[in-house]
């Protein structure tokens, strides 16, 4: 389930180990498969930095998932964080995600933009979706990580 983002909270700087992560991702146009696989963020086999597995064993995800440290993630959460393209960016699912609290986006170092600015989509290079825990642990059982086969 995806969780609610409220107000930024004081910018703080993501420690470089995950900049440097967040730099290796490709830009994507995967935002559909990333939202629907989100709830794989809490695949028991997942560790902090690694690719998102996905709830689609056809598809593969662009994104990675953070267990902590990046700005403004709420306590108990996990972020879930891609490089959209700019087409992306310009979807209205995307807007839509954004004006319900469910996405973030980030700056180079992975400090939240404020989407109520005109020129937050120039300075956005990366799109966090924050993640609570499956009321049903047993909801990602269907998630299949890259390399791995249903």
């Amino acid at each position: 389930m995806l969780l609610s983002y409220g107000a930024a909270a004081a910018v703080e700087a993501a420690p470089p180990e995950l900049v440097r992560a967040a730099e290796l991702l490709p830009p994507s146009a995967d935002f559909p498969i990333v939202r629907q696989s989100a709830v794989c963020a809490f695949a028991p086999e997942l560790r902090h930095l690694d690719r998102l597995p996905t709830t689609q064993p056809w598809t593969r995800p662009v994104a990675i998932v953070l267990f902590g440290g990046l700005p403004g993630q709420p306590p108990g959460t996990r972020a879930v964080v891609m490089r959209p393209t700019r087409e992306v960016l310009a979807r209205r699912v995307v807007a839509e995600a954004l004006a319900a609290g469910e996405a973030q986006l980030l700056d180079r170092e992975l400090s939240p933009v404020t989407a109520d600015s005109g020129a937050a989509a120039r300075h956005a290079v990366y799109l966090a979706l924050f993640v609570s825990p499956p009321a049903d642990p047993g909801v990602t059982a269907s998630c299949t990580a890259l390399g791995q086969h249903p």
